[in-house]
């Protein structure tokens, strides 16, 4: 199957995209009437895409092996095996978020905590294993940073926003109090290899300019962690006081969520605003669509999620109106996204993030 050829991981970013839309919408402060129906549809596609490209993947190991494993030497595609994990885990989120609502509840739970020990584990494998790879096989060079970078280590930050699901089912005691500290531990995972790698990557904007015009969207990529941080401190903090941690450091977690969920959301929020600006700049300069958009919906996502974290907990209402704005725009994003995505499958055409060529360090490919 030749059409199989050039399937990179990146693909996953589109179940990504798609499931964040009903699981951002599911937690949205200010709910849309008739809102949930869509979300239930959106759930039940972003499973079949999961599936879909799992199998699509599958066939192209075993018939396209060379290249598979050629894609995992390449700096510019192996850093989106990190997608795989994050796109299980986010159908994991919805299919219980949002699952609940139509399918019986142990279903939802059962198949969302499959998904979410998935894609832990992929996660935590790409975390060392990709951290590794970058290491001792690419050569990476100042202008060769990238965005992408920063996906192997964000598998576990997704795995801590993503377990509540799980946590809600845990009596409070000894199991749950230490599965809330490991995923304060993988939230820290996350958090110092970002604060490592972001330097790197702006460092190479600053010295050597913009990205490829064409790989722009993909700087939307450091938005994630961010939003991701804020979502984990939120949802870890809601359980640390059920959990049965000692007084006063269930107290003490929760109030770090807004202590420290702030502040990493306020630099979220200007990351996000140098995208815009810089997605502007692209469009001038001749900006088409490729499969680099579906860099945008997730990452703009988590600052939705973000941002309704933080309304829950300080009970300030015009954060949940700016959440409920966001998720308006994120909706945008997705709509420009998945029709163009399927007509371009359908004829053929899709391109890839980047013209090949020396720039396509920033492209992970067709």
């Amino acid at each position: 199957m030749p059409a199989l050829r050039g399937l990179g991981p990146n693909w996953y970013a589109v179940i990504m995209g798609t499931a964040i839309i009903p699981g951002a919408g599911i937690g949205l402060p200010h709910q849309f009437p008739g809102a949930l129906r869509v979300w239930q549809l959106l759930t039940v596609l972003t499973f079949l895409e999961l599936v879909v490209l799992v199998v699509a993947r599958g066939i192209h190991w075993y018939l396209h092996t060379g290249q598979a494993r050629a894609d995992l030497l390449d700096p510019a595609v192996a850093p989106f095996y990190a997608c795989v994990s994050l796109a299980f885990l986010a159908t994991g989120l919805v299919s219980y978020s949002v699952g609940h609502t139509f399918l019986p509840t142990g279903l939802a739970i059962g198949v969302s905590a499959t998904l979410w020990v998935i894609g832990t584990v992929v996660g935590l494998v790409c975390s060392v294993g990709l951290t590794v790879l970058m290491i001792v096989k690419h050569q990476l060079s100042t202008i060769g940073q990238s965005p992408a970078c920063l996906l192997p280590p964000t598998g576990p930050m997704v795995s801590a926003a993503f377990a509540q699901p799980l946590l809600d089912h845990l009596p409070a005691g000894q199991n749950k109090a230490l599965f809330v500290l490991t995923l304060y531990g993988m939230f820290g995972v996350n958090l110092v290899m970002t604060l490592v790698v972001l330097p790197l990557v702006v460092q190479r904007l600053l010295v050597h300019g913009p990205l490829p015009v064409q790989a722009t969207p993909m700087l939307f990529i450091g938005i994630a962690p961010f939003g991701q941080g804020v979502n984990a401190l939120g949802n870890l903090g809601d359980q640390a006081t059920k959990a049965g941690l000692p007084a006063p450091l269930d107290a003490g977690l929760q109030a770090m969520s807004i202590a420290a969920g702030v502040p990493i959301m306020g630099f979220a929020l200007l990351w996000a605003a140098i995208c815009v600006v810089m997605l502007v700049w692209a469009f001038r300069n001749g900006l088409g669509f490729s499969i680099a958009w579906w860099a945008m919906p997730f990452s703009s996502g988590t600052v939705v999620t973000g941002m309704s974290v933080i309304s829950r907990h300080t009970g300030v209402r015009a954060l949940g109106w700016l959440a409920t704005a966001l998720y308006a725009i994120l909706c945008a994003l997705f709509l420009c996204a998945w029709p163009r995505t399927v007509w371009g499958l359908a004829r053929r055409t899709l391109p890839a993030a980047t013209p090949p060529g020396p720039a396509a360090t920033y492209s992970p490919g067709t």
